[in-house]
């Protein structure tokens, strides 16, 4: 019997590029974590409630597809242009 690989699904936004590599040092053991990239926001402006409203209102159109399966995680990522 081929043992069950535990798929962690992220909504990142695509100015986030560190928590790619970051998720795969902290996946769990046999695991496997997967991305979909969402746009329609400026990368040039802060963060700020107007920018993450264009982020919520991404076409996640290409992300169909964790949704048809049994998830045991998501993760979102933001990037923090000031820290947290």
């Amino acid at each position: 019997m081929t043992p069950k690989i535990m798929e962690v699904y992220g909504l990142v936004p695509f100015t986030n590029t560190n928590l790619g590599p970051g998720m795969v040092m902290i996946r769990p053991r046999g695991s496997t974590p997967h991305f979909h990239r969402l746009g329609n926001y400026d990368a040039d402006k802060i963060p700020a409630a107007e920018q993450m409203a264009g982020l919520g209102a991404s076409d996640i159109s290409g992300a169909e597809r964790p949704a048809e399966m049994t998830q045991e995680a998501y993760e979102m990522g933001r990037t923090f242009s000031e820290g947290l």
